[in-house]
């Protein structure tokens, strides 16, 4: 049964609803560690980068000082987010006084991701910056992006434009549904995605508020939904 509704989730609420150790793997990379670092609150981000060139924990009453106390709301929520995500680490310091300190691996990982200890050097030619090619690989993640979007309007003009997987996901994600209950794909020796999917689909009352939101969002939605996805189909 398809959803009625989306149930939007931002990065915060998603990551949180994760088993504890897909959390441990995605603090394992620096580019995923500042991903995360990026779409936090700014006051959160102000804790982590004071606490990430320090190797002992901070008293909770320091951290407290950095703030001015009209602003205690958005401390509680920032601490609250930094906990929630496991960010930091509530522990005790010698004295028995509650502190906070960053969690090792997405320390150690957001602070290679931030400062690229392993970038090439500069005269690595193998690196290009081509102002042409940036544009052209811009142009075409829109075009690739526009050719999903209508198909979900009009699946049956746009069937050729995209990829059996993504029409799957789409499914998944509850903005396409089957008109035919009945309906078993062509069996073929090669890759299912070489051939072009016949189930006919239409567009759920979810993607009529998918359709609304601004692009940023919508590709956020898609990008959850694409890796449920792949977990629940084990790939």
């Amino acid at each position: 049964m398809s959803k009625s509704l989306i149930e939007f989730k931002d990065l915060t609420s998603y990551i949180t609803s994760l088993p504890a150790t897909i959390i441990e793997s995605i603090f394992d990379h620096p580019t995923t560690c500042l991903a995360i670092f990026r779409e936090l609150p700014q006051l959160a981000k102000n804790f982590v980068m004071r606490l990430l060139l320090l190797n002992q924990e901070v008293p909770k009453v320091t951290i407290d000082s950095w703030i001015d106390s009209k602003f205690h709301e958005q401390r509680s929520e920032s601490a609250q987010i930094l906990s929630s995500l496991g960010i930091w680490q509530e522990v005790k310091t010698q004295a028995g006084f509650p502190a906070f300190i960053l969690k090792n691996s997405f320390k150690e990982n957001l602070h290679s991701g931030m400062f690229d200890l392993e970038r090439p050097s500069k005269d690595d030619q193998s690196i290009s910056t081509d102002p042409k090619i940036i544009e052209k690989l811009d142009n075409y993640a829109v075009e690739r992006w526009e050719s999903i979007l209508k198909y979900i309007v009009n699946p049956n003009d746009a069937r050729n434009q995209i990829c059996n997987s993504t029409k799957e996901v789409l499914k998944f994600a509850g903005l396409m549904k089957s008109t035919d209950e009945n309906y078993v794909p062509a069996q073929s020796g090669h890759d299912k995605d070489d051939m072009t999917s016949d189930e006919p689909v239409v567009l759920t009352a979810a993607a009529f508020q998918f359709l609304l939101w601004n692009r940023k969002v919508q590709i956020w939605y898609f990008t959850i939904q694409l890796l449920e996805y792949c977990w629940q189909q084990k790939l």
